[in-house]
């Protein structure tokens, strides 16, 4: 019996024009493009969870269209961060269930940056909710997560597109979404963005060639959508929709060949016992 080629896709960082994915994963099932699992980073591994919790990608879009970023801000006195994260981290333990990695419909690694250690951390059991607020902890925006006794920041300050990750869990094709800074912004207001903005000119340079190292490599167009608010949330993910469906041939097609050569490496070797 011959073996399905196992499908990873690897979601990065990007503050809210990660919504973006929400609309590419809206097109993989419409078109039956199998996703066996998943690593995420911030934002990518906010989107993650909720797709491999099993929720309804129309309800995520609805809610993230409706909804205003100052709910989700509970500012603290800026000692390590200026917004504590318990509101959003309370929102997603309840879009994921609650859930543990191990509970979860589809398998999920999120990646995050052990501050003390200087090194990439992957989540892949325990409470889902609790290692997507490590990864989301931009670095004096958000408090950083303490947990096992170290501090954890946004996955995004050493791996903003977690494709290694993905290939660890035993993915064959990976299909990688980079929703992240690549260019430089029309203008920057204010201690938040000066943070964000730094912060993504140091990843894309770090990810600028790692992303080659995918099967297929996503990029949506979002230089002109506002990251750090949810007023352009729904062209966002109509941004990525659009792309996914004019790389849908595309990635159909390398789909189908990788499927080949794995149907012709088992004819060869046999079906592994």
């Amino acid at each position: 019996m011959q073996e399905e080629l196992k499908v990873g896709l690897a979601l990065g960082s990007g503050a809210f024009r990660g919504l973006s994915q929400i609309g590419i994963l809206e097109v993989f099932e419409e078109n039956h493009i199998p996703i066996h699992m998943v690593s995420g980073c911030s934002i990518g591994a906010v989107v993650g969870s909720i797709y491999c919790a099993g929720a309804d990608l129309k309800y995520v879009k609805g809610l993230a269209c409706t909804l205003d970023v100052k709910q989700l801000a509970d500012v603290t006195l800026p000692r390590e961060g200026l917004i504590k994260g318990e509101k959003i981290e309370t929102l997603i333990a309840m879009l994921t269930k609650h859930q543990n990695f191990e509970d979860l419909k589809i398998p999920l690694s999120v990646v995050a940056c052990d501050l003390l250690k200087a090194e990439v951390k992957t989540f892949n059991t325990g409470k889902v909710h609790r290692a997507v607020r490590a990864s989301l902890s931009i670095p004096g925006v958000f408090m950083p997560v303490k947990m096992d006794g170290t501090l954890y920041v946004d996955g995004g300050v050493m791996d903003r597109v977690p494709i290694k990750a993905v290939r660890d869990m035993g993915a064959e094709f990976i299909i990688a979404v980079d929703v992240g800074f690549r260019g430089a912004p029309k203008s920057v207001n204010g201690i938040v963005e000066t943070l964000i903005v730094s912060m993504g000119i140091m990843e894309w340079q770090l990810v600028r060639n790692r992303i080659l190292d995918a099967d297929v490599a996503m990029m949506p167009e979002l230089n002109d959508i506002n990251p750090y608010t949810l007023t352009q949330a729904e062209e966002c993910i109509e941004r990525g929709r659009k792309l996914a469906a004019a790389m849908l041939p595309e990635i159909q097609a390398k789909l189908e060949k990788a499927r080949e050569e794995k149907r012709e490496r088992q004819t060869i070797t046999g079906p592994l016992m």
